[in-house]
């Protein structure tokens, strides 16, 4: 373990750890692709893309309230795909951000259930916070 890391992940969370990630980066993709077949202007790409970044940080470092963030802000591309998805209801890209959205958000509701288990009982037996 390195100095300020939790422990290591368990299994389930490790498993919700790798769903999450791939959820994200399917949301990421799905959104990267709409920008391009439409030719969006970059700056809605980066309208589109920058709430995702926002918590980004925090959740490169394992911190549990960047992935709360992140819930929230999942809900918001929620709307935008189920509006998307009653305007074109044959589009695979949309069927894609819809099931991206919703494992994204169920993903990192579960994470942090699990994680914050496993952080509340690393601290439960190691107290007084040293390393062993």
């Amino acid at each position: 373990m390195t100095a300020g890391a939790g422990p290591v992940r368990g299994g389930r969370s490790r498993y919700l750890w790798w769903a999450l990630w791939s959820s994200f980066a399917l949301l990421v993709a799905t959104l990267i692709l709409d920008a391009w077949q439409r030719q969006a202007h970059y700056v809605v790409w980066l309208l589109w893309l920058l709430p995702l970044a926002m918590p980004l940080a925090g959740m490169l470092r394992d911190r549990l309230r960047s992935f709360a963030w992140l819930t929230f802000i999942v809900l918001l591309y929620f709307i935008m795909a189920v509006l998307r998805l009653f305007a074109e209801p044959e589009s695979i890209r949309a069927q894609l951000e819809l099931v991206a959205v919703v494992m994204l958000f169920c993903c990192a509701m579960f994470y942090i259930r699990e994680r914050g288990r496993e952080l509340q009982q690393s601290a439960e037996e190691n107290p007084s916070g040293a390393e062993s």
